[in-house]
């Protein structure tokens, strides 16, 4: 194998060890906040950050894990290793 190619399989793996597309480090903060019940007020109060940008850290989770809501996300996140309990 030469280059950049990289089997689709071997790519997955590693996605999914990077923590799905690539999650950020705050996104990761805020997915495992959210894993552990807390709102977003207190995510945002945690954090130092605004709720707002809870809001908008938390869509961008939930696109890049290709999911509908918190729920889902955490559910899919514990699932893959991504968190742990």
């Amino acid at each position: 194998l030469g280059g950049s190619y990289m089997p689709e399989s071997i790519r997955r793996v590693l996605e999914v060890r990077r923590g799905v597309k690539g999650l950020s480090a705050r996104e990761h903060s805020i997915l495992q906040c959210a894993a552990k019940g807390l709102s977003n007020p207190e995510i945002a109060g945690l954090l130092g950050i605004s709720v707002n940008s809870v809001k908008t850290h938390l869509r961008h989770v939930f696109e890049k894990m290709d999911v509908e809501d918190r729920v889902e996300a955490v559910t899919l996140a514990f699932s893959r290793g991504i968190l742990s309990s």
